[in-house]
């Protein structure tokens, strides 16, 4: 056996050792370090219960509480109407599909979260005024824009009353909702889209759970804001309602 030979083992024996240390001080180090906690993405939808949450950018949130499906009497045949929409007659309106709802009007910070982050860092949490009905619906429609596994919308009449008669305390503030402003059928109705055609778009809210309001869809005022519901996409009537 040469020294040549010998001096070849040798180091081959010196570079597998190197190699192998190298390699356990290397899983050792990935073992032993704490994975990074990863942010939750922009837009994700999260369900807690009868509650969910939607993640805006710059970590504005929206929350939003369930409404489940219910029969229940729509309108008011007691009182004389106070105001320029007639509630009455009342009626039965069957939701045979549960939602869920924003307990508050949209407000300032979460209105300027789609269009403005740094602005909406500073915003207020106070509800977003001064809208038009335009205003929101392109506001919801830019929202559906950027989140695949909700869809939303402003609410039907029939849905804000079912929530307000539910227990959605809102604001003091009229809100817009989905429907043209039209006179109540007197017949029981289900799953109300409301009239396919108006000039006016029909407002809720005053802290009242019946009086109805109407307003053209371009104007707006300072008592003016709007909240809004997400269902499943896509909507069908097959589709399971949560939770």
């Amino acid at each position: 056996m040469s020294y040549t030979y010998l001096e070849k083992q040798t180091a081959l024996i010196v570079k597998l050792a190197i190699i192998h240390l190298l390699t356990a001080l290397l899983l050792s180090s990935c073992s032993n370090s704490t994975p990074k906690e990863e942010k939750p993405k922009d837009f994700t939808w999260s369900i807690q219960d009868t509650t969910a949450t939607l993640l805006l950018p710059g970590g504005t949130e929206i929350p939003f509480t369930w409404c489940p499906p219910a029969t229940f009497t729509m309108g008011d045949d007691q009182h004389p109407t106070r105001t320029i929409l007639p509630h009455h007659p009342a009626h039965k309106v069957t939701l045979t599909r549960g939602f869920w709802i924003s307990p508050q009007p949209v407000t300032q910070q979460q209105y300027l979260a789609l269009s403005d982050k740094k602005k909406a860092a500073g915003a207020s949490s106070a509800p977003q005024t001064a809208v038009t009905w335009v205003n929101a619906r392109d506001w919801v429609e830019l929202l559906n824009t950027k989140n695949e596994k909700m869809r939303f919308r402003l609410p039907t009449e029939a849905e804000w009353e079912r929530a307000c008669r539910n227990g959605r305390e809102g604001a003091d503030l009229f809100e817009w909702t989905h429907d043209f402003a039209a006179p109540y059928p007197s017949s029981h109705t289900t799953d109300p889209p409301g009239p396919e055609s108006g000039s006016r778009k029909a407002l809720r809210g005053q802290a009242d759970c019946v009086a109805r309001y109407q307003f053209e869809p371009e104007l707006t005022w300072s008592r003016i804001g709007f909240c809004i519901v997400a269902a499943p996409a896509p909507l069908t009537p097959s589709s399971p309602a949560p939770p």
